[in-house]
């Protein structure tokens, strides 16, 4: 403006009127849209509400997702607030399921929203897009939890690689051991390890079945300190001469070998080799021998490992630009959840970590 510009005159006018006070311009609220949990899992299908980012904090009180894109076949959902959502990054069965999930969660059950980006996000609109894309990290912020899923588009995993298909089906299997390896719960662990020694019929004995643990079935320091370590082959060597170990007359005595070297010397070769024993079917028929069963598991339970660091690793280098994990290690509010870990049935705690 120049000194004469009226409208600044009018202005200094103003501004010296005790009885008139120029009234400020007020931003509008942003207003973020949220996925209701409740009506969704009671209905099948996506309830969303429309709500101020800045107010009350418990009418506000909603999950921030985090997940890797994919690329399934499109779903479209009609939002009900002017516009409608195309999902191609993860399979709405998939969605549905893990608000069920949080609704049974102790930390997530009591919250009302979830935000996720490919529904609460309108692509149609290319100014509410902007508008939301500039409060992303308002809304990490204003989260109550931030959950990534790192296989929320486990559905893109399957249709892609048979291979994926199959770990998958591992994790399935294994999900109790999973879950209980990944939190280090030793005293849960050796209960599922004596579990299975019984189910393949390891024969009773304490020393065995000690180092059948010990060479094979332990996996704590193997996969907490290196994930990428595959134990597979020492595990392969070490179950075989256990095994023929069990089947000879030299069981009697390997109590004492081991505890003179303290280590199974994989090269020893003995003169006597395993008769054919293993876990029988509902017919009396021999199937495989206990040691094949071990060795299996061993080898899935090192491979689904594996599989879910390499799901961290490719979440983490594609998310958004602003690192929601940085925002939640600010306010410690970072939770992890694992769809291929869920089953439909009941048990103590749900794939969250």
């Amino acid at each position: 403006m120049t000194k004469d510009d009226p409208v600044d005159l009018l202005y200094q006018e103003l501004s010296c009127d005790n009885t008139q006070q120029p009234q400020q311009q007020q931003k509008p609220l942003f207003h973020v849209v949220l996925v209701d949990i409740q009506n969704t899992v009671k209905h099948n299908t996506v309830h969303c509400v429309e709500k101020p980012l800045e107010g009350d904090t418990e009418e506000l009180s909603f999950v921030a997702l985090s997940y890797r894109w994919g690329e399934v076949q499109e779903q479209l959902i009609d939002t009900r607030l002017g516009y409608v959502a195309s999902v191609t990054s993860f399979a709405l069965m998939d969605f549905y399921k893990l608000c069920s999930l949080m609704m049974e969660e102790p930390d997530l059950k009591s919250i009302k929203y979830v935000w996720v980006d490919a529904i609460c996000v309108d692509q149609t609109n290319y100014e509410r897009r902007k508008a939301t894309i500039h409060q992303i990290s308002n809304i990490y912020e204003h989260a109550t939890y931030i959950l990534a899923v790192p296989d929320l588009h486990k559905q893109h995993l399957i249709n892609v690689s048979k291979a994926n298909f199959n770990i998958i089906n591992k994790l399935l299997k294994y999900d109790r051991y999973l879950y209980y390896l990944i939190h280090g719960n030793i005293d849960k662990l050796v209960q599922l390890d004596k579990t299975f020694l019984d189910e393949i019929e390891v024969p009773n004995d304490q020393v065995l079945r000690q180092l059948v643990t010990k060479y094979s079935l332990r996996f704590m320091d193997a996969h907490n300190t290196n994930l990428t370590r595959d134990p597979t082959f020492e595990a392969e060597l070490a179950v075989e001469e256990l095994y023929n170990i069990s089947r000879t007359s030299l069981y009697t005595t390997f109590k004492g070998l081991f505890c003179r070297s303290n280590r199974l010397d994989l090269k020893e070769t003995w003169k006597s080799r395993a008769i054919w024993y293993g876990k029988k079917d509902k017919y009396g028929f021999l199937i495989l021998p206990w040691k094949s069963y071990v060795v299996k598991r061993s080898r899935d339970v090192a491979q689904a490992m594996e599989f879910l660091n390499d799901l961290i690793k490719d979440w983490s280098s594609r998310v958004w630009v602003i690192s929601e994990y940085h925002i939640a290690k600010k306010k410690n509010n970072l939770k992890y959840c694992f769809m291929a870990l869920f089953q439909d049935y009941g048990w103590e705690r749900k794939p969250f970590f």
